[in-house]
């Protein structure tokens, strides 16, 4: 599947338009790690979780973002606090999978 070549400037649009909000800063964070901007995703990650702890997702993203930054302690203990949890989220088995490889 091709990626469109627009959606990092239709996800900075969105974040700019509704700003604070999680889902939108979780959209373009994931588009700016998918593109090796590390940095400015995990910033975003990290406020987008301040926001909305209860979204599990965000949570998995934090930690895949960690892992790229190459905090793994940190992505290790997001993970397992994610985990831990129990709450079911789509990304349930990459997050155990990711944990296994910390």
């Amino acid at each position: 599947q091709e990626k469109d070549p627009r959606a990092l400037e239709y996800a900075e649009k969105a974040n700019q338009i509704t700003a604070d909000n999680p889902a939108a800063m979780d959209t373009l964070a994931w588009i700016l790690l998918e593109q090796g901007k590390t940095a400015r995703a995990l910033g975003l990650l990290q406020k987008a979780v301040a926001i909305a702890p209860q979204l599990t997702e965000i949570h998995y993203h934090l930690a895949v973002a960690l892992v790229k930054s190459g905090d793994k302690v940190q992505a290790r203990k997001e993970l397992e606090l994610l985990l831990k949890d129990k709450k079911p989220f789509p990304e349930i088995e990459q997050a155990r999978a990711l944990l296994k490889q910390l």
